[in-house]
């Protein structure tokens, strides 16, 4: 698909990048952010009515995605199909609820010999259905849902710097957090996690006894982590210590999806070299500071659009981005799935739009080939009718010929 949309609704915000595809590079042609006033996917898809967003690259988060790592003995892609479809019909009778899934394979990793490792994702059939059922407004149709995770790393894959090191990508999110770990350029484990920068927006409204939005407001313009430095005033210091709770959550969360990691793909020696830090929770000041000495790894915010073509966006929309880089790096990784198709991905769908395309990639396939096949037939049969006749006539007249010439041959054998 030369030209497509990404697709990101958060708690807190719905996101679009929207771009196509030109040679090696990607070319943004618009991005939308709109407020999320209650948090639902139907009102986040409400909130970008008009968009005319056309084929979309739709994100999945929250408790409703069920991501899980399965290793397996290298087998060919049918059995290995086979198997996944009965852990998914498998995990769906446990939960008696209807799931859609896709999976992928692992890059090769050395320290595992004649397995793969495959990520199985899951989405249950009725959070599908609510992001198709609202999408409509938006002007949007559904090209695949994939896991907000997946886009993170493709955005990273794409337009980060790699090098020979372990790095964990963390995407926070105002009620979520998508952590990826990557080692060079393959990658290791990928997994959502509850837990966003809402933790600091609670934290500062109980502090403050105010509601979470002008919390939100002040995290935003005025909180900071650094209690090393001088505070503009008691507010600010009351602010730093009550943010500090919170912040050693999101630590611990980070901690944990390392060690979830090794205990996963069962690679005891991963080592982190670096943390690339995006999404809205990572505006906080002193935020990356913090992590970093807790973690003792560089943190740093990431930022992608560096080097994206931005040279088709309209002024407003130039400048809504730059104010929200952090916020559309999911986004942009999704777009660039959409648009790229040896982009590591994993696409799900839900049943019906699952089974129209089986139908007109198999079933549509077939009744094509055996129309094509007929009326192959129809004209070859035609074609070899006027070559029987035209050998037919030609028999005729050679019969025509060996008639006249039998005559004088019979008056020489007399004679």
């Amino acid at each position: 698909m030369a030209k497509a949309s990404g697709v990101d609704i958060g708690s807190a915000a719905a996101k679009v990048v929207a771009g196509e595809r030109k040679g090696a590079s990607f070319v943004l042609t618009s991005f939308v952010l709109a407020d999320n006033r209650d948090g639902s996917l139907a009102q986040g898809w409400e909130a970008l009515s008009g968009a005319k967003i056309g084929a979309a690259r739709v994100g999945l988060n929250g408790r409703e995605l069920n991501v899980r790592y399965t290793r397996v003995p290298r087998l060919p892609d049918w059995q290995l199909r086979k198997l996944m479809r009965f852990e998914t019909e498998e995990i769906g009778g446990q939960s008696e609820a209807a799931v859609a899934s896709d999976f992928n394979v692992l890059p090769e990793l050395p320290e595992i010999e004649g397995e793969d490792v495959v990520l199985l994702a899951l989405a249950r059939e009725s959070l599908l259905d609510e992001h198709s059922g609202a999408m409509g407004a938006a002007g949007a149709t559904v090209e695949a849902f994939s896991p907000n995770a997946l886009g993170l790393y493709n955005a990273f894959l794409r337009y980060g710097v790699i090098e020979e090191e372990t790095v964990l990508l963390a995407d926070l999110g105002h009620e979520n957090l998508n952590v990826v770990l990557v080692r060079g350029a393959d990658l290791v484990f990928a997994r959502n996690l509850s837990g966003g920068s809402r933790l600091f927006d609670k934290a500062l409204a109980e502090r403050f006894a105010i509601d979470e939005r002008r919390a939100r407001e002040y995290k935003i313009s005025e909180a900071t982590l650094d209690v090393g430095r001088a505070f503009k005033d008691p507010n600010q210091e009351k602010a730093a210590r009550a943010l500090a709770a919170p912040a050693g959550q999101i630590l611990s969360l980070l901690q944990s999806a390392v060690t979830f990691a090794k205990s996963q793909v069962k690679i005891s020696s991963l080592k982190l070299d670096r943390v690339l830090l995006c999404g809205g929770g990572a505006r906080l000041a002193g935020l990356t500071q913090y992590l970093a000495k807790g973690l003792s790894v560089p943190v740093e915010l990431f930022d992608p659009f560096r080097v994206v073509d931005t040279s088709k966006l309209d002024e407003q929309s130039a400048e809504l981005l730059e104010a929200n880089k952090l916020e559309a790096v999911t986004a942009l990784g999704l777009a660039t799935m959409a648009v790229d198709p040896e982009a590591y991905g994993i696409e799900i769908l839900p049943a019906g739009v699952r089974k129209k395309r089986e139908f007109l990639g198999g079933t549509l396939f077939l009744i094509a080939a055996a129309l094509l096949a007929v009326v192959y037939l129809a004209v070859r049969g035609v074609r070899l009718k006027g070559e029987l006749a035209a050998l037919e006539r030609e028999r005729t007249r050679l019969a025509r010929d060996v008639q006249k010439a039998e005559r004088p041959n019979r008056s020489a054998q007399a004679v």
